[in-house]
């Protein structure tokens, strides 16, 4: 399997509060100055894969004072809510490239001592959105919730010849809603530095009601991740380490 890069167009908004008597606020981001961010995934090469899965991977942060994808910890304040949305597309996002190997060789890819290479574009087109809330439970912890709602249209795939299936797919789902918990360990708000954590767990449902259409995994997933929040002046920079 040959995935091919990813461009990623994010259009985020987002709308806090911070109880009943406290005025909406709307915050649209603006990444260097355009209206576009845009997200490049490696290439990966000869990837082993079975069954059904997600091919969307942009993984937005929900919540205020975030790096789009990577997660702060500059939360404040207690039983503060925000709403958001983030969209993003992806330009042939899953590509399978399959070959025949010439007689009396082996081949472990589609490299030399083959024929017969085609490019399988399985998923062509995805647009994803994201529905992100967050509940600040107290100043260090916050809950936070995302939904993403697919679009995808590609040839599809036949797993036993490696060609594009008959009918391919044209398909909108729900997929894989993820809940998170994200705990500040050490510093406060204005620090210049804070340290902490989360834990994430997502469910399958976009296996569930999009089967064979690349839109969820067949399985839950879960994990931990490692967050780094510094803040130097008018610069603040972040980095998240996830298992």
């Amino acid at each position: 399997m040959v995935r091919k890069l990813r461009l990623c167009f994010a259009l985020p908004a987002r709308i806090g509060s911070k109880g009943p008597s406290t005025t909406r606020r709307a915050l649209v981001g603006i990444a260097s100055g355009a209206l576009s961010l845009l997200v490049f995934a490696p290439r990966a090469h000869a990837q082993a894969v079975s069954g059904d899965f997600a091919v969307q991977r942009f993984d937005p942060a929900a919540g205020m004072h975030n790096y789009f994808t990577t997660r702060g910890l500059r939360m404040d304040g207690k039983m503060v809510w925000s709403a958001g949305f983030m969209a993003n597309y992806s330009f042939e996002p899953f590509t399978v490239r399959s070959c025949t190997a010439v007689a009396g060789t082996v081949a472990t890819d589609c490299g030399s001592n083959v024929t017969g290479i085609r490019d399988t574009k399985v998923i062509q087109n995805e647009i994803t959105g994201d529905l992100l809330g967050t509940l600040t439970v107290i100043p260090r912890l916050q809950l936070a919730l995302k939904v993403p709602v697919s679009w995808v249209k590609g040839q599809g795939i036949n797993p036993d010849t490696g060609d594009n299936s008959r009918h391919g797919i044209d398909a909108v789902g729900a997929g894989d809603p993820e809940v998170e918990a994200k705990f500040r360990l050490h510093g406060e708000v204005k620090d210049p530095f804070v340290v902490g954590g989360a834990a994430f767990l997502s469910a399958p449902i976009g296996h569930a009601f999009s089967k064979g259409e690349y839109i969820g995994d067949t399985l839950p997933s879960a994990g931990l991740r490692a967050i780094f929040d510094g803040e130097k002046g008018p610069v603040s920079f972040g980095a998240n380490l996830a298992a």
